[in-house]
């Protein structure tokens, strides 16, 4: 049983550092079987949160919490929302992505009705906040997209005028895409779906190939690829060169 002080803020916490990914998965599962509503349900690459009004359901998902989970009540689970807006929690600090899915989660809730009076106010404030602290960052925000790019030109040296693939074509294909063409590489997309790769090439200017691209790989500067850190037991967003090799690549 967890000791929470009733009408309280509690978050259940799964990050890819300790949790691995099935076991998220499971856990989300089980938040969306047991608690139907007055939850918010964060879910990110390396993440899934929920939180919920100390009462009668915090306890049934205290007993879903994986292994490598943890919970945090009161101040605590304050602290957390709003580092989590801020994005001091992510693998690129103060990256945006985190907060626009924030503001879509607490929208949506707010639509549905289904969000409590006080997760409704943590939340406008752990916004407000994430806004606030972005509103002294100086220079263009960072992505993880970006932040992979500046990692490969530190190996292999600049991009510009090289050719770079693109595998995905998703919200980080896109940042990926994108990033690498103001770098000036001349970007190939790819993906298992080849009508969502040309829509991304139509976007980004970028050059479509298969998804199986043969022996074009051995004059790329490099590939982006987002995959679950875990599979490939690499840190976050690191991206692989020529030469790199690693237990468990693909």
């Amino acid at each position: 049983m967890i000791a929470a002080v009733p009408g309280s803020p509690v978050a259940f916490l799964t990050h890819a550092r300790h949790v691995p990914l099935a076991d998220r998965e499971r856990f989300a599962g089980r938040v969306r079987e047991r608690v139907q509503r007055d939850t918010l349900l964060v879910e990110t690459c390396h993440r899934v949160e929920a939180y919920l009004v100390a009462g009668s359901d915090h306890n049934g998902l205290a007993e879903a919490l994986p292994h490598g989970g943890r919970w945090l009540h009161g101040e605590g689970a304050v602290r957390h929302a709003i580092s989590l807006a801020v994005g001091l929690d992510s693998t690129v600090v103060g990256e945006d992505q985190v907060l626009h899915q924030l503001r879509q989660l607490v929208a949506e809730a707010r639509r549905a009705g289904g969000l409590d009076p006080i997760l409704d106010r943590l939340f406008m404030l752990a916004l407000r906040a994430g806004r606030r602290a972005r509103s002294w960052r100086q220079g263009p925000p960072l992505s993880l997209a970006d932040a992979a790019l500046v990692a490969l030109e530190q190996r292999s040296g600049p991009l510009r005028g090289r050719p770079l693939l693109v595998v995905g074509a998703g919200e980080m294909g896109r940042l990926a895409a994108r990033a690498a063409r103001s770098a000036g590489a001349a970007v190939s997309v790819t993906s298992r779906t080849p009508a969502r790769a040309q829509a991304l090439a139509e976007e980004t200017g970028a050059k479509v190939v298969p998804f199986d691209p043969g022996v074009i790989v051995r004059e790329l500067a490099g590939v982006a690829v987002r995959v679950p850190a875990e599979e490939l037991r690499l840190p976050a967003g690191q991206v692989l060169g020529h030469g790199d090799r690693r237990e468990g690549d693909g």
